[in-house]
């Protein structure tokens, strides 16, 4: 698939604040992406800008405005490699298509402050700058992105398009601000995008063979190692303890046969009580004979 249409699924589309200096946000943040590329086993690995922090991220997008504007300022008759026209005639069509600038100079004075949005002159400054290709996209249905056709581009040298920096822009015809947006689109092929805390515990520098430390548990104390051992023989005594809780009923079994004796032994007393009518009688009969003497 030509560079002119590419698909979605092969670039990770990055968030930009929309704070009016979303084009040099996307630009810092892709040279971001490039420097901190690191090579993992087989596979480049790098963090988004963002993951530092806003303040940062602000701090480089003004510092790379101010660079581009003085570059301009002092080269607005140069035609950057790759460029249609001149800086100066790039920023007069970029002065007729808004009211806001009277002339040049004071393009110039706006665009170097924060919060001015940039265009087609910013681009071929920041191609001749970097040298390096710009290209920017539009959505181009639900699978891909599309150019402009040549607009909001600069192509530096065509044949080195693997390091081309490229953008994502909104076309949405609109007054409000915040939604003339640029982001960035970061090839999958180049690298894969992590967070920083995970690219923090790799070893090694930015584009050096490294590889990644895992978070490890700190070693137990031999001691310690020992409660497994202990643990078995806590669970092979807790599996005797029913052998043991299982005799228990049989215990229990023999106490109804010595209740049982009890009923024989309550039977004899009646006999020993039968004898005394016995005896009364071996009385009464003395008792008689004595009186017929």
């Amino acid at each position: 698939m030509s560079k002119e249409v590419i698909e979605k699924q092969d670039y990770y589309h990055v968030k930009v604040p929309g704070d009016g200096d979303c084009f040099f946000h996307s630009i810092v943040g892709s040279l971001h992406l490039d420097k901190q590329r690191k090579k993992i086993a087989d596979k480049y690995y790098t963090y988004k800008l963002e993951d530092i922090g806003y303040k940062e991220w602000a701090k480089r997008s003004l510092n790379l405005r101010k660079t581009c504007v003085q570059w301009m300022r002092k080269n607005l008759d140069t035609i950057a490699k790759g460029g249609a026209e001149d800086i100066q005639t790039a920023i007069q069509d970029a002065i007729d298509d808004n009211d806001t600038y009277k002339d040049i100079p004071e393009y110039l004075k706006k665009m170097i402050k924060s919060g001015e949005y940039a265009g087609q002159p910013e681009i071929y400054a920041l191609s001749e700058i970097l040298q390096r290709n710009i290209i920017t996209y539009v959505h181009s249905g639900k699978s891909n992105y599309k150019t402009y056709g040549g607009g909001l581009s600069c192509i530096y040298n065509r044949s080195n398009m693997e390091d081309t920096i490229y953008l994502y822009h909104n076309v949405k015809k609109t007054n409000k601000p915040g939604l003339h947006h640029f982001e960035i689109l970061y090839p999958k092929s180049k690298a894969r995008i992590i967070k920083k805390d995970v690219y923090d515990r790799s070893s090694g520098k930015a584009g050096q063979s490294i590889s990644i430390q895992k978070l490890q548990p700190k070693p137990q104390p031999t001691q310690r190692r020992k409660a497994p051992t202990q643990t078995r023989k806590e669970n092979t005594r807790r599996r005797k303890a029913p052998t043991q809780r299982r005799k228990a009923p049989t215990q229990r079994r023999k106490a109804p046969t010595q209740r049982s004796k009890a009923p024989t032994q309550r039977r004899k007393a009646p006999t020993q009580r039968r004898k005394a009518p016995t005896q009364r009688r071996k009385e009464n009969t003395r008792r008689r004979s004595r009186k017929r003497r």
